[in-house]
């Protein structure tokens, strides 16, 4: 049966690894935008540059390879 969604414990990064076989660009991407769509940081672009800026949400809303990015990049 064809799933249109992924199932809800697994975060988009997950499913994108899972999809391809293994780690690409676009599963850390899907990381930082689902952290994003969580409201856990923001995303700014200027001039072509990109800045990360973590908001006062909990990180208890992050999965486990979300809390991994957040704790390395932030």
């Amino acid at each position: 049966m064809v799933l249109y969604e992924p199932a809800h414990e697994l975060s988009p990064a997950t499913m994108r690894y899972l999809w391809r076989g293994g780690y690409d660009q676009k599963v850390f991407i899907a990381a930082l935008l689902n952290m994003a769509a969580k409201g856990f940081l923001t995303i700014r672009e200027q001039a072509g540059v990109y800045t990360l800026t973590r908001s006062q949400t909990a990180a208890t809303v992050l999965s486990p390879e979300e809390k991994t990015v957040a704790n390395k990049l932030l």
